[in-house]
């Protein structure tokens, strides 16, 4: 790859690539170092991979993007713990579904699963990707990642389930 397309691909997938690091990693330096890392693997790795079209890159680029981002949130394993008086006002419903949606909820979620499922929850509730998409993108079977939901939702539950932490 020469340094033009290079530059012509970073400057049409950047953005895209970082807003995917920013959704899953949450921090934007962090989000910044793992668009930078997504693209050194590109350079890395342009001798095995080729693309047809703009989709096939993108979908590349994401699918790249998701799993170093999975794989740095599996390695940290850990639930950023603040003052409560630093957090923003935000009304939560009493609920199972309202205490699910706080972000230590779902990071706790997201630890208790293994990789493919965290992968399956990404295409799934980022992406809006059907169970036939996911299994495409990830070359699973339709079947498995029925099977990673259904995991999610057990362990959502479970954790809805348990009193709330003082």
């Amino acid at each position: 790859m020469d340094r033009g397309s290079f530059e012509d691909l970073y400057r049409a997938f950047a953005p895209l690539v970082l807003r995917r690091c920013l959704r899953l990693l949450g921090h934007e330096q962090d989000a910044h170092d793992a668009t930078q890392e997504v693209f050194v693997q590109l350079l890395v790795y342009e001798d095995r991979v080729t693309f047809d079209t703009r989709e096939a890159t993108l979908h590349w680029l994401y699918r790249v993007s998701t799993h170093l981002c999975l794989k740095r949130l599996g390695r940290s394993r850990r639930v950023e713990v603040r003052d409560p008086a630093e957090l923003p006002e935000v009304p939560l419903a009493c609920t199972i579904e309202g205490r699910l949606v706080s972000r230590e909820a779902l990071t706790r979620i997201l630890a208790a699963v293994d990789e493919k499922a965290r992968a399956v929850f990404v295409h799934a509730f980022l992406d809006g990707m059907t169970q036939e998409e996911i299994a495409l993108v990830m070359g699973v079977s339709r079947r498995t990642v029925g099977t990673k939901l259904g995991l999610l939702r057990e362990v959502a539950l479970r954790f809805a389930r348990e009193p709330a932490h003082a």
